[in-house]
């Protein structure tokens, strides 16, 4: 199963360039096939659509997105919201790459673990009654 990865990275300061280097990066991640990215530069698409809404607010929706995240992937650029999502993600314990080499590493090494572990052959012993008891 590909993992869930949250991208971090700057909005505010500069949201048509930022929205559009983010949803280039989505576009990628989405092609490359290794993860399910969300992008939440998407979110200036809304506000454009209904207006603005608190800074807050929406972070707070991006820490719920980071809580439910298997990765995160902190892109470059100066960003104090990208930082606190970053420092949630390590204290919860959700593993933060500032690459996608890095990030398509891990990715790799899950799998492989994950493979390693279902090829192990599990043994599952039937009981069968004994007719001499009359159970088992």
């Amino acid at each position: 199963m590909k993992p869930f990865v949250y991208v971090a990275g700057p909005i505010t300061s500069d949201p048509v360039t930022h929205t559009r280097e983010a949803v280039e990066r989505y576009i990628k991640m989405i092609q490359d096939n290794k993860v399910i990215p969300f992008c939440p530069h998407l979110s200036v698409l809304a506000e454009y659509c209904v207006g603005r809404s608190d800074y807050e607010m929406w972070l707070g929706h991006d820490f719920d997105m980071v809580e439910r995240s298997d990765a995160v992937l902190r892109t470059e650029g100066e960003s104090s919201g990208a930082d606190r999502e970053v420092a949630f993600a390590k204290k919860i314990g959700v593993p933060v790459f500032f690459s996608e080499t890095e990030l398509y590493g891990w990715v790799a090494e899950e799998n492989e673990a994950l493979h390693r572990l279902t090829e192990t052959p599990i043994v599952v012993r039937r009981v069968v009654p004994n007719e001499y008891d009359g159970g088992f």
